[in-house]
């Protein structure tokens, strides 16, 4: 046992055991006194309600289902990683002034927060093992150590007395330094944060991901990437105070340029507003990944990551000889001395190849620059940029991490001091059971009026032509026979009118010559 060293946990009053007896107390008193009520109300109405019990049994029914089906619609589904119960911080365009809109549970960036505390995290496991298992209520006595007991019982209430006094002298102490600070004019606002600090926790992870049900999905794309570190970058910047935390685990062996340089600019905005950052990795952050961890103002590794690359490449296939071989020719034209520096499909000349070595010089050259901002101008990059890879335990001497630790464990060293939260993009929640046949039922019935909609213009004109569908039937058998007579007015009636071919029209000649005139002339 020790003495809290959280602010809010030191100031605020020790917890207290829930009381078993009360609490059956008043469940069975509130039990009895308001069934004597009800029986008391029906004995003295009864004639006057008997007409009604029909009507108040389905009202209740009504009542009991609805509140049913909305505790289930709003129920979380459960972690995957058995976490404590979490809850959704949803960025909608739709919500103004603290209330959720229509659509808030379906539109905009939804935020999972999961608590990282230990008490809270693991808080009944813990509590299971240290009954062995036991219910408090099952009627089986505690484990008991003979003689020994009571020298322990002892021996505890002396650490408890001894706890209780050192709580109350920091206590004293902290509550002094805050009266202190109030009278120095500090805002009552940043004192309520310097008391409640807290950690929060990102991820820029490239791995596939696992899914609720313990299946790996596909690797994130770095789009998905990049949208998710804006919006929690968003997020953090309205919520964090100077005293919170911002650690963030970076799994990555790089990538695009332009990518991860908007990365490290999006994680660099928490450090330019004044929030303390910490990037942690614990597998490998190289190149384009260093990139990222390196904006942070305290950057952690395990022994055994891997760290730096800090370079840049750039490849291409030709394949000229391929397509000469077959007898493939491919056209470029470009406007602009260097607008294709190296080709593909046609042979690389000198001066471009030439060019293209100084465009990947001027890259490596602000990466160089980017990481002596973050990390020191001390930093010597003809030692640490030339595009190798170290282990941390070889890249802490060279200055490109500041120690050697896992994020479990740095995360939970400053459990001590502050709360600490998980934050990641919330899956859209599936409804299950009866919500699910529900909307189903309601999509079905959905689909079949639109149907019934769409159908309703061709079921008039079907009504509409019925009427005049005998003599039209009519009129089509006369034209056939006409037709078949010789005759052209049959053809007409149809509205089909066919080719007059008039040979003098072209000068005499075939009809043939006459047809192939005719088509010339429609063609001019």
């Amino acid at each position: 046992m020790s003495v809290p060293t959280r602010a809010h946990e030191l100031l605020s009053a020790p917890p207290k055991p829930p009381d078993a007896m009360k609490r059956y107390g008043l469940l069975g008193g509130g039990t009895v006194l308001g069934g004597g009520g009800i029986a008391v109300v029906v004995s003295t109405h009864l004639e006057w309600l008997t007409p009604l019990l029909p009507d108040l049994a389905g009202a209740t029914l009504l009542a009991v289902g609805g509140g049913l089906l909305m505790q289930a619609a709003k129920m979380p589904s459960a972690s995957s990683d058995g976490a404590a119960p979490v809850s959704s911080w949803g960025l909608s365009s739709r919500s103004r002034g603290g209330r959720r809109g229509k659509d808030e549970y379906d539109v905009g960036f939804q935020v999972e927060v999961i608590p990282l505390n230990d008490e809270v995290r693991y808080g009944q496991a813990t509590a299971t093992i240290a009954s062995g298992g036991r219910d408090d209520d099952d009627g089986v006595t505690p484990k008991t150590f003979g003689a020994t007991e009571t020298a322990l019982d002892a021996a505890e209430k002396k650490e408890r007395d001894a706890l209780k006094a050192a709580r109350a002298k920091a206590s004293d102490e902290l509550a002094a330094s805050l009266e202190a600070e109030l009278s120095e004019g500090l805002p009552a606002r940043r004192l309520r944060q310097k008391l409640e600090p807290r950690l929060f926790v990102i991820d820029f992870d490239t791995r596939a991901r696992t899914s609720r049900d313990g299946r790996l999905a596909a690797p994130p794309s770095t789009r998905a990437l990049l949208d998710e570190l804006r919006e929690m970058t968003n997020l953090l910047l309205r919520i964090c105070s100077p005293y919170d935390e911002v650690v963030l685990r970076v799994t990555s062996p790089g990538g695009p340029v332009t990518d991860y340089g908007l990365a490290a600019a999006h994680f660099s905005r928490l450090k330019a507003a004044g929030v303390r950052t910490t990037a942690c990795v614990d597998l490998v952050a190289a190149s384009g990944g260093y990139m990222i961890a390196c904006a942070a103002s305290k950057l952690l590794a395990a022994p055994f990551s891997i760290v730096g690359s800090i370079g840049v490449v750039a490849q291409a296939p030709n394949v000229h000889k391929l397509l000469d071989a077959n007898g493939v020719e491919v056209v470029q034209r470009t406007a602009g001395e260097y607008k294709r520096t190296i080709n593909i499909f046609q042979p690389n000349t000198a001066e471009g190849l030439k060019k293209f070595d100084e465009e990947l010089a001027l890259i490596h050259s602000a990466f160089i620059t980017h990481v002596q901002e973050h990390r020191g101008a001390e930093l010597d990059p003809s030692v640490v940029c030339t595009g190798e890879s170290w282990l941390a335990t070889h890249a802490l001497p060279l200055g490109l991490v500041d120690g050697l630790v896992t994020s479990d464990a740095y995360i939970r060293s400053r459990q001590a001091e502050m709360d600490a939260y998980l934050l990641r993009p919330a899956v859209p929640k599936r409804p299950s059971g009866l919500m699910a046949i529900l909307n189903r039922t309601t999509d079905a019935m959905q689909a079949a009026a639109d149907a019934a909609r769409t159908a309703l213009p061709a079921i008039g004109w079907l009504q509409a032509a019925s009427t005049g569908s005998r003599a039209y039937g009519h009129q089509q058998a006369t034209a056939v026979a006409a037709a078949a007579s010789g005759s052209h007015s049959g053809l007409t009636s149809l509205g089909y009118e066919p080719p007059v071919l008039r040979a003098a029209e072209h000068g005499g000649g075939s009809v043939l010559e006459a047809d192939a005139a005719r088509v010339d002339d429609e063609r001019r």
